[in-house]
């Protein structure tokens, strides 16, 4: 298993949260962080890194 951090930000500027969970593959923490942006509206978009690089960005609406 690998440990994945999720980043929850939004863009108002408040504090930022983050969850570490584990997983044994990429499409198990892409499916947490969507759950996560679902139960957390105050929420904008989650950026999901493993060992310090970044895996993906997800958002409610496309991020440029």
């Amino acid at each position: 298993m690998t440990a994945f951090t999720f980043y929850l930000l939004d863009d108002k500027g408040a504090a930022p949260a983050f969850e570490i969970a584990m997983f044994d593959a990429v499409d198990l923490a892409l499916d947490y962080g969507r759950r996560l942006l679902k139960e957390r509206p105050r929420y904008s978009f989650v950026e999901i890194t493993r060992e310090d690089a970044s895996i993906a960005k997800l958002g409610r609406e496309p991020i440029s």
